[in-house]
């Protein structure tokens, strides 16, 4: 009987601790050739201010260009 308490509080702790990481703020990147005064970076600086918006800034997106 103990042994299975003592089973199932391990499980459950060790679920809480994955579900928290995942709840992380999370980076997405996004890779061009292309110089800073293209549309393509314009668009995706506008994209990351969108982004960060709609999801209470747990989303961004890193440029490399």
């Amino acid at each position: 009987m103990k042994l299975h308490v003592i089973a199932r509080s391990l499980l459950i702790a060790g679920l809480t601790v994955f579900s928290v990481s995942s709840l992380a703020a999370q980076s997405l990147r996004f890779g061009y050739e292309t110089p800073q005064t293209d549309s393509q970076h314009i668009a995706a600086k506008k994209f990351n201010e969108l982004l960060k918006e709609k999801t209470n800034g747990e989303l961004t997106l890193k440029t490399l260009s």
